[in-house]
């Protein structure tokens, strides 16, 4: 199966019989082999309309929040949390913010839990002891495919054994030079998020 001078899979018939196909049925099979491919793109190019019309109205849902708070970042925030949690099938999505010596949460949704969901506390801003810190101080991503493949910070550890979070990838806020929060969704499955969903 060719698509543009690329295999992309095969298309096999066999028989019990020995002897070699005859040419008219070389060329059926030949026929078969078009019409998958043109099947196969056209779902590939469906999907990809889809994901493409799915993003667009995330990104004109969160302007539209945007233009109608102009002076309340809340529900902006609320509505980044949300849009990232479902758009990139995590468990959790939320946006914490520096103050001073600490990070506070801004907002935050858990997949199955009602709006308006809180997490608990202030962290400290402290690099050794959490990773939110750690993107705050080198205003870079972290992804991280499988927490249990690594040595966690306590508290960490403490969010894996409240959450079961397993994977997540963490994006600073930046406001000209300054890292001002964190972008945070996570999983409760191992597995990176591909380069797609860490552009959206």
């Amino acid at each position: 199966l060719l698509c543009d001078s690329q295999l992309i899979g095969m298309i096999s018939v066999t028989r019990r019989e020995p002897g070699p196909f005859a040419q008219h049925l070389v060329e059926l099979l030949q026929t078969f082999a078009d019409q998958a491919v043109i099947a196969i793109e056209n779902v590939r190019l469906f999907n990809e309309t889809q994901e493409a019309l799915q993003r667009q109205t995330a990104s004109a849902d969160i302007l539209r929040v945007i233009s109608s708070s102009p002076t309340d970042v809340t529900p902006v925030l609320d509505a980044i949390v949300r849009t990232s949690l479902r758009l990139l099938a995590s468990s959790r999505a939320s946006v914490l913010l520096r103050e001073g010596d600490t990070v506070r949460v801004g907002a935050t949704a858990r997949a199955g839990q009602a709006e308006g969901w809180q997490a608990p506390g202030l962290m400290p801003f402290d690099a050794e002891r959490n990773f939110p810190s750690r993107v705050l101080l080198s205003k870079t991503m972290l992804h991280i495919a499988d927490w249990s493949a690594i040595d966690l910070p306590e508290h960490e550890r403490a969010v894996q054994e409240r959450s079961g979070m397993r994977s997540s990838l963490m994006l600073p806020l930046l406001r000209d030079t300054d890292a001002i929060g964190v972008l945070v969704v996570g999983r409760t499955e191992p597995g990176a998020y591909d380069a797609d969903q860490i552009a959206l």
